[in-house]
């Protein structure tokens, strides 16, 4: 495992609608790659956690590691964590770094990747302290058939993914708490709406907005 820690400015004044009471806000990125038709022979995708600490290093906060496991294993065996990046975006000082290459996937017993279903988890209203999580990769082809989710699949998310992450003092990307999260019992297509040729690299080659 390699790190690099880099110092930077960035402004995040526009984002921050509401000022924390905490004395650090972080942004944790986890890239994810599996194998596809792509010009690289892999697609890429992120997910990206806010949350408030009181830890000057995002190492040493337990949520960053909440986070980790959580999002772990919201993704099957045959997905790869390529990347792990933590930002500072509230507090004295900035700080950026990169963890990398980071292990696989955690959910068990999936030998096939489902890149185009998903399981929704959401909080609030939109425009209202909104909050969402597509978890791709995590489906198998049994869980997607009839286009509703088994129930021992909501039960898997919410032990494995929402009851960690519910107590991780979570933020919206406008900086405001994020309430209690629920899941759709719908199986959620996801279109590669961005296009194969942008996907087809590392997506944290450069800052994400």
């Amino acid at each position: 495992m390699y790190m690099y820690i880099i110092f930077v400015h960035r402004a995040y004044s526009r984002k921050c609608r509401q000022v924390p009471s905490t004395t650090f806000v972080y942004r944790t990125t986890i890239e994810y790659f599996v194998p596809a038709e792509t010009p690289s022979g892999r697609y890429y995708w992120t997910m990206s956690f806010y949350y408030e600490s009181d830890y000057s290093n995002p190492a040493s906060d337990p949520s960053t590691n909440t986070i980790i496991v959580a999002t772990q294993a919201a993704v099957s065996e045959g997905v790869t964590i390529n990347r792990r990046r933590y930002e500072r975006v509230y507090g004295p000082g900035t700080l950026l770094y990169d963890v990398y290459p980071g292990p696989n996937g955690s959910r068990p017993g999936l030998n096939r990747v489902m890149l185009h279903n998903a399981v929704f988890v959401s909080a609030g209203k939109k425009n209202e302290r909104w909050w969402w999580k597509r978890l791709r990769c995590v489906l198998s082809p049994a869980e997607v058939a009839g286009g509703m989710l088994p129930s021992s699949t909501i039960a898997w998310v919410q032990d494995n993914f929402v009851t960690p992450l519910s107590g991780v003092p979570l933020l919206n990307n406008r900086l405001e708490p994020v309430g209690p999260m629920t899941i759709s019992p719908k199986v959620h297509p996801w279109q590669w709406r961005h296009g194969t040729k942008r996907r087809s690299r590392s997506v944290l080659g450069a800052f994400i907005d």
